[in-house]
């Protein structure tokens, strides 16, 4: 299979990231990406790297957060789980992280892509399992871009434009009420490591927004950044 979506539709799209049967449970079971990209790769004569627009890539992100809550009306949870494994998990940083970082996409639009992860939030995880995707999201858009803990570089205007952006992202679905929403929003502040992570969590637990015991210890961990 190609990983080719610079012409892609957004219909395109979508399918080439759920449409595929989960992998068989037991020893040796793959994504089917996984086992896509290592047979492309032995092909080292006619392999070819994952290609996109960004730019485009980007539109049919926003679109797919946006209108999420329909994904479950047509895929199993298990494609889901593992369709977002694609999109946040190291397979797929060129073809879906990379594109909503990249400086040649406008800034409103990778904005705006950033900030409907609140809509995927409340329209699919707050009401559907899909596994661990929730939880790890930010594990892989954040650290994928920035390490954890966060490289010694000095983080740039851009950057830093864009950690802002993520956090006020976190904070928004941090108070919806469900046990994945605000866990996989203190993973994604455990490792963005902003400045004004520890007040934003005091005021969540002072508001008693934490859906459970549980929660509100794993905030109190996610303040320095002591999660996994």
């Amino acid at each position: 299979m190609t990983f080719d979506l610079r012409a892609a539709s957004y219909e395109q799209f979508e399918r080439f990231v759920f449409d595929h049967p989960p992998p068989t449970e037991g020893a040796g079971a793959v994504d089917w990406f996984w086992d896509a990209l290592d047979k492309a790769m032995d092909d080292e004569e006619s392999y070819e790297p994952p290609a996109c627009v960004p730019a485009l890539q980007v539109a049919h992100l926003t679109r797919l957060f946006r209108d999420a809550s329909h994904l479950a009306t047509v895929y199993a949870p298990e494609q889901l789980c593992q369709g977002f494994w694609l999109l946040f998990g190291a397979a797929g940083g060129e073809l879906f992280q990379e594109p909503m970082y990249d400086p040649q996409v406008p800034w409103e639009a990778r904005a705006t892509c950033f900030s409907t992860l609140v809509d995927l939030y409340e329209g699919l995880f707050a009401a559907v399992w899909c596994g661990d995707a929730a939880y790890m999201l930010f594990d892989g858009l954040i650290c994928g871009h920035f390490g954890y803990p966060h490289p010694g570089r000095r983080l740039d205007a851009e950057d830093l434009r864009t950690r802002d952006h993520i956090f006020g992202v976190l904070q928004r679905i941090l108070v919806v009420p469900e046990e994945s929403c605000q866990r996989g929003a203190l993973h994604g502040l455990g490792h963005l490591m902003h400045p004004g992570t520890a007040e934003v969590v005091d005021c969540f637990l002072a508001t008693g927004k934490a859906v459970n015991a549980d929660i509100a210890k794993y905030a109190s961990a996610a303040k320095t950044g002591d999660i996994q």
